[in-house]
């Protein structure tokens, strides 16, 4: 009993730790002289759009998303829903239950510290690219290029997983109620199905986006509220005691069932490196800034705030589903996705309706996924990474959306996904190896400008940082020592502990953006400095040209 009053202590200590670095980053903003316009929806674009122009860019997307569209962009990238169905059995399977107890508050701590980190960078820095323009103003172009690459292809993995897993849900339910044999084509045709939609999700208008990241938003907590309000009403007072969560040997004493993940550190490790899957692509709300009114103060507030909802909901619900398995398995070992089947029992009347709703959160986490693809591959286009002549940097006027770049994330992150699960199938061992390079592949792109900001010049980084409204204060420094600390180990953990072929193929990676750098740098410099040189004059002739008509609000 102590030891789990110590842990809930331990909880209510980070989230007063999250309370205290957003008050400290609401000081900063108040401190300011940042101007925030309110419900002057005008004169808020033409600020943005002027901030931007400072910056060297012109505004080409159309500004369209407010606070719960940006909060949304970050936390559908993180997955509530897609992400417990992804990693949470093979957790368990490893970890055992303490790794949701235990497990989830160090990495809740850490993944708080990354998104507080990413938001003052966010803030600093309000535009597409995300870590790849991060790591370009604070180390130069060959960090960047490492880091957006990384980003890129780390969101490629995290989006074939996220289908492969949803692609499995629908297949199994959709062969038992039409009688098909379900296999492993049909489960790639599934994903099929899963990259074509959130392609065209992606393609329709900025309005019509906002509300669907305001749908996919809903949906995952009112899922996540519905399953734990009708898990605890169902099983109360017959479930077994939530310290069984912090402490094994109480589970064994009490309810005579074996948990067979407490059998090594080794493993308790790598169920904690699995639920840190779920804690990873806050960040990818700032690909949306260049679409945010007031993004220096409202992106950074989603990056940040993501990781805390998502660190207490998700507390919540992967705790109470947890201690709900016995009651309606009298059986603690779970394979991987049965955990879903087994917490559905008491709502086997609803479970085509059930089934739906987890599909559709899934599908519409991807939508973020694809999205952030998109604006990476836009903002490199844009600067020079991409020769011109493939018009990858080109907007709708109609849309405001990047429609080509979206097209070409879509057809190459579909043609990889579908080729290695093609290729490699979906066992345990192909999927811990897809985890573990997603997980390599976004941390260490988040630690390249973290790092780079913590051993730099500090007078270049101040430079860089001195216009970010969003800031932390006195507590910055420990916070991006905390999460650079943090993301270092999880990267070296999935490559020790989850794949070390994750680990060569981020090698190799890595390797072929250096490459890639040394060939087309000089281009890639002299088109920047071009492009720092523009005139006023000049970047507003680029956005008649070539942008949507962004004041106006069409």
């Amino acid at each position: 009993m102590i030891i789990g009053f110590a842990a809930l202590a331990v909880f209510a200590i980070i989230c007063l730790l999250a309370i205290g670095l957003a008050y400290a980053a609401g000081s900063s903003i108040r401190a300011s002289r940042h101007q925030s316009y309110g419900g002057s929806t005008y004169a808020q674009l033409v600020h943005d759009k002027d901030d931007l122009n400072r910056l060297g860019f012109p505004q080409l997307l159309l500004r369209n998303y407010r606070s719960s569209a940006s909060f949304g962009l970050s936390f559908q990238q993180l997955g509530l829903i897609a992400g417990a169905i992804t990693v949470y059995g093979l957790a368990i399977e490893h970890g055992g239950w303490t790794i949701i107890g235990w497990g989830w508050l160090i990495i809740g701590l850490f993944g708080i510290a990354a998104g507080a980190s990413t938001a003052e960078l966010s803030s600093a820095m309000p535009t597409a690219g995300g870590p790849y323009h991060w790591a370009l103003a604070l180390g130069g172009i060959r960090w960047s290029w490492a880091s957006g690459g990384l980003h890129w292809v780390g969101n490629i993995a995290l989006l074939a997983l996220t289908n492969y897993c949803g692609a499995q849900l629908l297949n199994t339910f959709a062969s038992s109620s039409f009688g098909y044999t379900a296999g492993s084509g049909t489960t790639l045709a599934w994903m099929v199905v899963f990259y074509v939609l959130q392609w065209r999700l992606n393609l329709i208008a900025a309005r019509q986006m906002r509300r669907t990241i305001g749908i996919g938003t809903l949906l995952a907590i009112g899922l996540s509220v519905v399953t734990i309000g009708g898990l605890v009403w169902l099983i109360y007072p017959g479930s077994a005691p939530v310290a069984s969560l912090f402490d094994s040997s109480f589970l064994l004493g009490n309810t005579g069932l074996a948990d067979p993940g407490i059998s090594s550190v080794s493993g308790w490790l790598v169920g904690l490196l699995l639920l840190q899957r779920m804690f990873i692509g806050s960040e990818g709300g700032a690909a949306g800034a260049e679409e945010t009114a007031d993004p220096r103060i409202r992106t950074a507030w989603a990056v940040f705030l993501s990781p805390v909802y998502m660190f207490v909901i998700g507390f919540v619900l992967l705790s109470t589903v947890t201690i709900s398995l016995p009651f309606v398995t009298n059986n603690s070992y779970l394979a991987y996705g049965e955990w879903i089947s087994v917490i559905m029992q008491p709502w086997v009347k609803w479970d085509i309706v059930v089934i739906i709703l987890l599909v559709i959160a899934v599908l519409l986490s991807g939508v973020q996924n694809m999205n952030v693809l998109s604006r990476t591959l836009f903002a490199a286009s844009r600067d020079g990474v991409l020769p011109e002549r493939l018009r990858i940097g080109r907007v709708s006027a109609r849309t405001g959306k990047p429609s080509a770049a979206i097209t070409v994330s879509a057809v190459l992150a579909g043609s990889l996904g579908l080729l290695y699960v093609g290729l490699m199938g979906g066992g345990e061992s192909s999927l811990m190896t897809l985890i573990g390079f997603a997980i390599l592949a976004v941390q260490s792109a988040c630690a390249i400008p973290i790092g780079l900001r913590l051993f730099v010049n500090k007078e270049k980084v101040r430079s860089k940082l001195q216009s970010a409204p969003w800031r932390l204060g006195r507590v910055s420094v420990l916070v991006n020592w905390l999460a650079w600390i943090g993301m270092l180990a999880g990267s070296v953990g999935s490559i020790i502990l989850l794949s070390p072929t994750a680990g060569a193929a981020a090698a190799v990676f890595v390797l072929l953006a250096w490459l890639a750098s040394l060939i087309r740098g000089n281009a890639f410099k002299l088109r920047l400095q071009t492009a720092a040189r523009r005139s006023r004059t000049e970047l507003q002739r680029i956005e008649r040209k070539f942008g949507p008509l962004f004041l106006d609000g069409k």
